[in-house]
C-alpha cells in the first residue's frame, strides 16, 4: 500500500464522503469543511499511524491533500 492510499484511508475515516471525492488538490477547509478540530484530530491519527510526529510549522502550509502527501513523504520512510 502506498503512502497516499494509507493518508487517503485516515482522511476517509475523518470525513463522511467518497473515496473518489478525495482528490490531490482536494482543500481541507474548503472541500471537507474541517474546523480547527479536525485538523488537530486528522493529525493525531496520522502521527498514531505512522509513529512520528509532525511539527506545527511543518503543517502551516498544509491546505490540500497533495501538500499532506509531500509533507508526510519528507517525514515518513516507507
Amino acid at each position: 500500500m502506498t503512502l497516499e492510499t494509507k493518508i487517503t484511508k485516515i482522511i476517509l475515516s475523518h470525513i463522511g464522503v467518497h473515496i473518489d471525492d478525495i482528490k490531490p488538490e482536494s482543500r481541507f477547509l474548503e472541500d471537507f469543511n474541517f474546523d480547527s478540530l479536525d485538523c488537530v484530530e486528522l493529525v493525531l491519527d496520522i502521527e498514531s499511524k505512522f509513529d512520528c510526529d509532525i511539527e506545527d510549522d511543518q503543517l502551516v502550509e498544509v491546505k490540500t491533500v497533495q501538500q499532506l502527501f509531500n509533507l508526510m513523504r519528507g517525514i515518513v520512510e516507507l
